[in-house]
């Protein structure tokens, strides 16, 4: 009981450092890939208003 209060784990619960930083290094990796994407959708946003006349809330 008193480990639970006080945030300790048992040690067949703990993560390694390996698995830790590999999740790191893949969410970096996946945040890079969408972010090209997030970039490349502004350039179709200003034709998108013109065509349909909507504003960019609505369009975003």
């Amino acid at each position: 009981m008193t480990d639970a209060v006080h945030g300790a784990t048992p040690a067949a619960a703990r993560v390694s450092d390996a698995y830790r930083w590999t999740q790191l290094a893949i969410g970096v990796g996946a945040m890079v890939m969408i972010a090209n994407y997030q970039y490349g959708w502004t350039f179709f946003v200003p034709d998108i208003q013109k065509k349909f006349g909507w504003d960019r809330a609505s369009i975003q």
